[in-house]
């Protein structure tokens, strides 16, 4: 049972701790990239309104589990009188305290977690380096000259490198801000394109079929669950008391989320019917001087997310494995160890081939971190008479278990299925001698 004569909240030591705005700046940077442009498409096989429906139920049940999460760290926190217990770590004592067949992998349970978020976020800016580099490249061929896209890579890379010079999260507070302010600019503009003449409802799939909502469902996982820089993010606040509750820190940034996701999804489907394309701002006039515009904000806004996406692997990696081991000139190997990383990401994004793919798989797998660990943590946490009247709560943990197991089967049979296809189209490509 949780010692409540002990607070972890006051005993916390953060150098450079986020005010509350702070944490929802960040939120927002986070958890809104180039996935919400996704969502219209999405809404157009699983139906307008059945579509808004998936979409709301799955933000509902993601938030729930992120609070879930906190939660227990916080109890387990007070049981071993710490200030502060990781993800990884409440994962293991719960599991270690759960029932018997449970017991076996708590073990490996905090190195899987730890090892599956670091390369979950690296594969992000893996991602965005590609991003950059392919949308440099177009905006360049059309006004400038032309330049293979992996050099655009490179030529981007030591301005990435200054950037991930800053340190923290507060420090990285105006940057995320900036990003924001344009990034929302940009979705403003492609937003004003689509009320242009906006027409009714007649017409479009309002509910699907039951086997098209699976798909939406890949897409809403990954927009709507940025667990591990929202944990990174609470452990670095100066009111960690402040995340919870019905008025939160994190229940206000996320309904803005899933609201700016529902926004664009529902009036972007309504406006391009069947011609809604993979991103939204593929459906605006690409000739334009416009749709320039757009991916230039879009290019420099992923520049500056690279940072926060970037801070989640760093943290995990140099504070928890690395640092402890450093004996003299910290400061130094702090800055090798970052820019080393950086590095490595840009030569994984130039060297390796439809990369993308492969990570779009790890990208599937979110749900289990997301959702299933958390639903399997709370299971473990509160056994074996903790679960409220008529076991309330442990009928809640394996609702919420099957469909995060429902998730990431739909998520990971999608993702293979297309790499599938799409490592076929290459080599056939190749062979064909389309990619000398």
């Amino acid at each position: 049972m949780p010692d409540d004569d002990y607070d972890p909240f006051a005993n916390r030591e953060v150098k450079k701790p986020l005010s509350n705005a702070l944490f929802i700046v960040h939120l927002l940077k986070g958890a809104i990239g180039t996935g919400v442009l996704a969502m219209p498409e999405c809404f157009k096989n699983a139906g307008l309104f059945s579509g808004t429906i998936i979409l709301c139920i799955s933000a509902v049940i993601i938030i729930h589990c992120m609070l879930l999460i906190v939660t227990i760290q916080n109890d387990r926190a007070k049981m071993m009188k710490v200030p502060i217990v990781t993800y990884g770590q409440a994962m293991k004592f719960s599991l270690e305290g759960g029932p018997m067949f449970f017991r076996p992998l708590a073990p490996v349970s905090l190195f899987i977690i730890d090892i599956y978020l670091s390369a979950y976020h690296l594969g992000t800016c893996i991602v965005y380096a590609v991003f950059m580099g392919v949308n440099v490249k177009q905006i360049f061929d059309e006004y400038v000259f032309h330049l293979d896209e992996r050099l655009w890579m490179l030529i981007i890379m030591p301005f990435e490198m200054l950037l991930n010079c800053l340190r923290d999260l507060k420090v990285l507070a105006p940057v995320s801000t900036l990003a924001n302010i344009i990034m929302f600019t940009g979705i403003g503009i492609i937003m004003y394109y689509v009320f242009i003449d906006l027409p009714g409802i007649e017409g479009r799939n309002l509910f699907g079929t039951p086997l098209t909502w699976p798909g939406i469902l890949g897409t809403a996982t990954f927009s709507l669950s940025p667990v591990a820089l929202v944990l990174t993010l609470e452990s670095q606040m100066k009111t960690p008391q402040s995340y919870g509750g019905w008025f939160g820190v994190l229940n206000i940034g996320m309904v803005c989320v899933t609201l700016l996701n529902v926004f664009v999804a529902y009036f972007g489907y309504q406006k391009y019917g069947e011609d809604t394309l993979s991103s939204l701002s593929l459906n605006i006039p690409q000739d334009s001087i416009i749709a320039h515009v757009v991916r230039c904000l879009y290019s420099l806004v992923i520049y500056m997310t690279y940072a926060v996406q970037f801070y989640v692997p760093y943290d995990i990696i140099w504070h928890r494995y690395t640092e402890p081991k450093v004996k003299s000139h910290t400061l130094l190997w702090d800055y090798v160890f970052k820019m080393s990383m950086v590095i490595v990401t840009f030569l994984m994004a130039i060297g390796i081939p439809l990369l993308g793919l492969f990570l779009s798989l790890v990208g599937a797998l979110r749900a289990l971190m997301s959702i299933v660990f958390p639903a399997l943590m709370s299971i473990c946490h509160y056994y074996p008479d903790r679960y409220g009247p008529y076991k309330i709560y442990l009928w809640k943990d394996i609702l919420v278990f099957i469909a995060g197991m429902g998730i990431l089967l739909c998520g990971t049979v999608s993702c293979i299925y297309n790499i599938v296809i799409s490592l076929k189209k290459y080599h056939e490509d190749k062979a064909a001698g389309k990619l000398d």
